[in-house]
């Protein structure tokens, strides 16, 4: 009998504690929550299956919050939430920036500390920086350039801090890839907030770092969780900042040489590569043409020996997206001019293209007095 009452004992405690760790662990996840969107007013733009959505959405984040038991799932709970604040995002653009603030306050909590020194999850690393590039990247679409710098460069902070790689047991050789990307999309943010000064050692670093890495070995990049086309990417995309640095400075040999090297990468002119980069460095260089000439004769010639466009008219999957069956004629000015222009139209194109390229209908049209594109 006391052997009995000792073992009920026991277990009375053990589930006891167990029993008290997960309230006072549902206590602390619910202590600093961020503050519920009111959506009353804003319920009239939406549709009944958008309203659905973040009244289920709602339902999981509070799933999230009351069944995590462990410090270690209730950071990856964080993580699920701030992506479920994010997809609210999306949907309720009224509240946007309300959702966003509580997507960010997610990460802050689920950010690297003490409770993870032993974490060796690398699943969780990932998405701990993915939702953090995500959250930064809709910052800016919202308008807001600090948050977004500010995110972007927590990141680059926590990759620098040897107690936060320890804590996440981050090794070394990811530390680059993370922190690069960071850096670049840092840059693109200073550049379209006019800091240009601040954005050019970012890309030139980022450039730099690639191109060196992307000479490595195949078994050092699989080591590395790294590839080729990613590494051209990131380099492809330094190099376009590069190009809009100098286009602003109107200094068209600098720019028109960037633009050039990111047209010679195989996957600027493939739909599996980064086809939008290629489009874009053609576009930019098209808009330089006119801005660095006296008249669109001019703007036209100069396009022609601008661009290697024997290496161009070798992305098959660019120039069919173009309508160009036999490659750009660029031989003649007038006719790759326009070509250029007509075969944008039918591109996929980003709504910031797309602004783009009607900019230069405009422009064109004038300069020759006649609806040609109409």
């Amino acid at each position: 009998m006391g052997k009995i009452l000792r073992y009920s004992i026991f277990y009375a405690m053990m589930f006891g504690a167990l029993g008290g760790y997960k309230i006072t662990t549902h206590l602390q996840n619910n202590q600093q929550r961020p503050a519920a969107v009111a959506r009353a007013d804003t319920n009239e733009h939406l549709t009944a299956e958008q309203a659905a959505r973040l009244a289920q959405i709602d339902r999981e984040i509070e799933n999230i919050r009351f069944y995590v038991w462990h410090e270690r799932d209730l950071n990856k709970g964080r993580i699920q939430i701030a992506r479920l604040y994010i997809e609210q995002s999306y949907i309720d653009l009224a509240n946007r920036q309300q959702y966003l603030r509580n997507a960010t306050a997610e990460l802050n909590s689920a950010g690297p500390d003490e409770h993870f020194r032993f974490h060796s999850d690398s699943q969780y690393v990932r998405d701990y920086f993915e939702v953090k590039f995500e959250l930064a990247n809709l910052h800016f679409a919202a308008r807001d350039p600090a948050s977004a710098l500010a995110v972007y460069q927590s990141i680059i902070d926590e990759l620098g801090n040897n107690d936060v790689r320890l804590a996440q047991q981050i090794h070394d050789y990811s530390v680059p890839g993370y922190s690069n990307r960071a850096r670049l999309e840092l840059a693109w943010v200073h550049i379209r907030t006019g800091d240009l000064r601040t954005a050019r050692p970012l890309l030139e670093q980022v450039q730099s770092w690639a191109s060196s890495e992307a000479s490595s070995s195949d078994f050092t990049l699989y080591w590395r969780d790294e590839n080729v086309k990613d590494l051209h990417f990131l380099e492809a995309k330094a190099l376009l900042g590069l190009g809009a640095i100098a286009f602003q400075e109107n200094d068209f040999t600098t720019a028109t040489g960037h633009y050039a090297a990111v047209l010679s990468f195989d996957e600027a002119g493939q739909h599996e590569g980064f086809m939008d980069l290629g489009l874009e460095a053609i576009l930019q260089t098209m808009h330089l043409c006119l801005q660095t000439s006296a008249d669109l004769p001019e703007a036209r010639d100069r396009l022609e020996t601008a661009l290697p466009w024997d290496r161009i008219n070798q992305h098959q999957d660019l120039m069919s997206s173009l309508g160009f069956r036999s490659g750009v004629p660029h031989s003649d000015p007038a006719a790759l001019w326009n070509g250029l222009i007509i075969g944008m139209r039918s591109a996929t194109l980003t709504q910031e293209q797309q602004e783009e390229l009607k900019a230069l209908e405009i422009l064109t049209e004038i300069s020759l007095g006649s609806n040609i594109f109409k």
